[in-house]
């Protein structure tokens, strides 16, 4: 469900979700179009992402307990190099 979030708020804030690995989760705006406002678009889906999980728990097989899912969250703004190891992303 977190994920299938991620990808919803993803679409709607115009980020594109780079890569979800583990519990990290990356994405980047302005890689493909340019925007006047991508770090606002990424602060935006931050939010989003935060308030929208607010009351999203994690089931914890091993008790009959729920535990909170807590999000932290970091932004970077500026030049990005990337590159790409064989044919595909």
């Amino acid at each position: 469900k977190l994920y299938e979030n991620i990808d919803s708020l993803s679409k709607l804030h115009g980020v594109f979700r780079i890569e979800t690995n583990g519990g990290t989760c990356m994405v980047a705006s302005g890689l493909y179009d340019e925007q006047k406002s991508n770090a606002a678009s990424v602060a935006q889906f931050a939010v989003a992402l935060l308030q929208s999980t607010r009351d999203m728990f994690l089931e914890d097989e091993s008790r009959t307990s729920q535990a909170t899912l807590m999000l932290r969250i970091g932004c970077h703004v500026g030049s990005v190099v990337a590159s790409v190891v064989g044919n595909r992303k």
